[in-house]
């Protein structure tokens, strides 16, 4: 017979509120005295409720720490003691009121399915899927994995297709649930759970791939076990595994992350990339940053970049930005020269310079060295290298605090570039063209300043109300079109 479980319903990664709590429901009433020696006098309060004495509510009061990990790892403690003891069927984590009334009969079926050997456990688990009913087939998605090996897609995609009481929305959500519930023993290093998940990602690529909560429990697998996450991601099929690293990529901002890609990268062998995700890892954990950074790229006198790849400098850039400036200043230093000898020289230039201009920017202006953004941008765009968001944004900060004769030429130029390239303008979180807009006020240019906020505008950036009262563009205060476009953003 296979080893009694319980199901765990609810995911700890989808949780955002203050005070977790967990309902357990018995296949009988439990002994309050063998529960209440298992929790002990230390691990909160349990609350019985005399109307329904199979169920049980633990909350852990004063056990909730700032960070909740060590409260999510002596809770599966606790509840592996419980169900090694007593009659436990499910542990119902916070707010899931589906399942809080899911009747009694349900949470048996989930016993019957789960003592069930092999095959047989799955035929039970895929008939109750079938049932068309919200508990039975919350239960039997716990086995999603079992039917998948056992008894095939056919079930799954029959239950996901057939109209029913349960909404496909509804049904989606619930496969989400399960994909990410699994994805997460798996990252933990069951080995069930990730035979479950490997079968879950063969079967339904799409949906793997697809549903954010995966992507979600990825990276919080990523940040907590980065070594396992990424042997998982290392095993699926590759159009997944693809899916979910480029989901990844975007969150790439904890250590536990980079170290999770360094470690698929290493295994990939491209050490260029393990190296500069390493070296993200590395420098965004703060405990460490500025005796690592100068090992890896100073070396006494000696500045030198490390042979990785232009991705990998980007990586680079980014972890420098996100040191405080005290850390970061040592390695820029030296980086810097380094960036200029390639922008002068033209030596691999497309290999440094792309991911770190616009950060050699950023520093430039942290030193308020406006001159010396201007020259380094020229230079730049004198390579013929490509131009980014990113560049253009901290050239543009720049070019308010740069003199007239400097100014008045380049924003010519920029208005032609958006004629020709509107797309690098269009980021609403970089907001390049109110830089730009602050600039032409000043120098005087008042109608391209209006079309730059009206650029502002028709790209929808996040800051709006801010741009419209800032200083630099009181000379605009009165004009016609400037307030058009005022009332325009005041409608929306």
């Amino acid at each position: 017979m296979a080893k009694k479980t319980f199901a765990r319903i609810g995911g700890y990664e989808g949780y955002d509120g203050d005070h977790p709590f967990w309902t357990l429901r018995f296949a009988e009433a439990p002994a309050r005295a063998v529960l209440q020696e298992i929790f002990g006098d230390n691990a909160g309060e349990l609350y019985f409720d005399d109307d329904d004495p199979t169920t049980v509510e633990w909350d852990p009061g004063d056990l909730v720490p700032s960070m909740f990990d060590e409260l999510y790892e002596l809770a599966e403690e606790l509840f592996e003691e419980v169900h090694e003891q007593l009659p436990l069927l499910a542990v119902v984590f916070c707010h899931h009121d589906d399942m809080h009334e899911a009747d009694l009969g349900s949470l048996r079926l989930y016993a019957s399915i789960t003592t069930a050997r092999g095959k047989q456990r799955s035929k039970l688990a895929a008939a109750a899927l079938s049932a068309d009913s919200l508990p039975h087939a919350r239960v039997a998605l716990h086995h999603l994995g079992g039917i998948l090996i056992s008894v095939g897609s056919a079930p799954v995609t029959a239950w996901l297709t057939t109209k029913g009481a349960i909404s496909a929305a509804e049904k989606s959500r619930m496969l989400e649930e399960a994909l990410t519930s699994c994805l997460w023993g798996a990252a933990f290093g069951f080995d069930e759970a990730k035979e479950r998940f490997s079968a879950m990602a063969r079967a339904l690529p799409r949906a793997v791939a697809g549903f954010a909560g995966v992507g979600r429990a990825f990276e919080l697998a990523a940040q907590r076990r980065p070594e396992k996450a990424a042997a998982l991601i290392l095993e699926l099929d590759p159009e997944v595994a693809e899916g979910i690293v480029e989901y990844l990529r975007a969150r790439a901002g904890s250590p536990g992350v980079a170290t999770c890609f360094a470690t698929i990268a290493r295994a990939e062998n491209t050490l260029d990339e393990a190296k500069g995700w390493a070296f993200f890892a590395k420098a965004t954990d703060g405990r460490a940053s500025v005796p690592i950074a100068r090992e890896i790229i100073v070396e006494g006198e000696t500045v030198w970049l490390p042979n990785i790849s232009a991705k990998g400098m980007e990586h680079l850039a980014v972890a420098l930005e996100q040191l405080p400036r005290q850390r970061s200043l040592p390695v820029f230093l030296g980086l810097l020269a380094a960036l200029d000898h390639a922008l002068v020289t033209g030596e691999d230039l497309d290999r440094v310079m792309p991911g770190f201009a616009a950060s050699m920017l950023w520093f430039r202006n942290e030193a308020r060295d406006f001159t010396g953004v201007h020259e380094r941008f020229q230079a730049y765009r004198a390579r013929g290298l490509p131009l980014t968001a990113g560049l253009l944004q901290r050239y543009g900060y720049a070019l308010c605090r740069l003199p007239d004769e400097i100014r008045r030429p380049v924003l010519v130029e920029l208005r032609q570039l958006f004629r020709e390239q509107p797309a690098l303008f269009a980021d609403p979180a970089r907001e390049v063209a109110w830089s730009l807009a602050c600039a032409a006020s000043l120098t005087g240019l008042l109608d391209d300043a209006v079309a730059w906020v009206e650029a502002c505008v028709d790209f929808q950036y996040y800051h709006l109300a801010s741009i419209f009262a800032d200083v630099d563009l009181r000379p605009l205060h009165g004009r016609a079109d400037f307030e058009a476009l005022r009332e325009r953003v005041k409608g929306r």
